[in-house]
Order: structure tokens, then sequence, then C-alpha cells
């Protein structure tokens, strides 16, 4: 017989932690609320921190379109600028493109 694979006539309890406290010789409710308790803290615990890992992905989120949208503006004022050349107007031009994002970003 494997020591990996379980005999058939086990079960495995998928509350193991609440068994072995309610199973244990001469526990008391007090024991039993004692480790739910320890449960709830931990399971409190992995909530915030999830919560915590979704807020971050939602600015990340929010960085790459902000990074996607400058980018953008760059490209667009950067091929203004190659496209009539260098003078005055065109620069003007890009400024105002560059500045939009900017207007967008307030």
């Amino acid at each position: 017989m494997s020591d990996h694979i379980p005999e058939a006539s086990k079960m495995v309890s998928d509350t193991p932690r609440t068994d072995a406290a309610y199973f244990r010789p001469h526990a008391t409710m007090y024991d039993l609320a004692g480790e739910m308790k320890r449960m709830e803290r931990e399971l409190n615990a992995a909530n915030s921190i999830i919560r915590q890992q979704q807020l971050l992905d939602e600015e990340n989120l929010s960085l790459r379109q902000r990074i996607k949208r400058i980018e953008s503006a760059i490209d667009r004022a950067s091929k203004r600028f190659f496209a009539d050349g260098s003078d005055g107007k065109v620069a003007a031009e890009m400024l105002t493109i560059i500045c939009g994002i900017a207007d967008e970003e307030s």
C-alpha cells in the first residue's frame, strides 16, 4: 500500500481545524469558540489582503491607461513635428496636443 493514496474508508474533512478542536478529549465549547475566533481573524486578514490587492490592481490599470494616453499624445505631437518641419507654428501645435493631455489628466 502506498503512503500517498488515502484509504477509501477514511474521509478527509473539509474543516480539519474545527474538527480537531471539537473532537479533542475534554474539549469544551470555549475551546471550539476560541478556534473559531482564530480562524475568523485569519479569514479577515486574508480578505483584507485580497481587498488591498484589488485596489492595487485598479490603480495599476488606471496608471497603464494614463501612460497610453500620454504616449498617444507624444506620438501625435512627434508625427506632427516631423511631418511639417520644426517651425514655430508646428511647435505651437505640438504644445497644444501635449497640453490637451494635461487638461484631460486634471
